[in-house]
């Protein structure tokens, strides 16, 4: 795992964590599980592989990614920024994978943000009290929403300098 530089202009973890809050009209792909679906982890990591397949977070022949995890040392209020990962050929995201605390709470209960290298789709993957939610949008800072947060983070005077600089350096690049 390799951490991406802080002044590379991708979209912020804080603002790509909104994804799931996006509309149909701004999601290319996503599904949705019932917890208690007894195959839910097998049905939710055959998902995951083809969205991020169909939806371009990483290629068959180039399995490298992006995924918000915590820095090493926080930088304002805000811990998470990008690591560079790669899928192995074995993996469990939705099952062994969720319960390290990375990609989730516990085993069926992911929890997740990920980046194509390009910064060009996000796939985010939320848990709630009923469902699990894979939501992928591509172009990010075409959307509104994610773009109005970013706006609104990146002015909000809770927002920690080197947080509120990331969102700028992403907003500027995609003007």
């Amino acid at each position: 795992m390799r951490m991406v530089g802080p002044e590379v202009p991708l979209v912020p973890p804080r603002v790509a964590g909104f994804a799931s809050g996006c509309g149909n009209g701004e999601v290319a792909l996503g599904e949705s599980f019932d917890l208690n679906d007894g195959s839910l982890v097998e049905r939710a990591n055959a998902a995951w592989l083809r969205i991020a397949v169909d939806g371009g977070l990483f290629r068959e022949d180039d399995r490298r990614f992006l995924v918000a995890v915590q820095r090493p040392t926080p930088v304002d209020e805000d811990h998470s920024w990008w690591a560079e990962v790669e899928l192995l050929e074995q993996w469990d995201l939705a099952g062994a994978g969720a319960q390290g605390g990375v990609l989730g709470v516990s085993r069926g209960r992911p929890a997740f943000t990920m980046l194509s290298l390009s910064g060009e789709v996000v796939l985010r993957v939320t848990c709630g009290e009923i469902h699990l939610d894979l939501v992928l949008i591509v172009e990010p800072y075409r959307s509104e929403v994610l773009r109005g947060e970013a706006e609104f983070m990146a002015g909000w005077r809770g927002t920690g300098e080197s947080t509120a600089a990331a969102i700028r350096r992403w907003l500027g690049a995609n003007a």
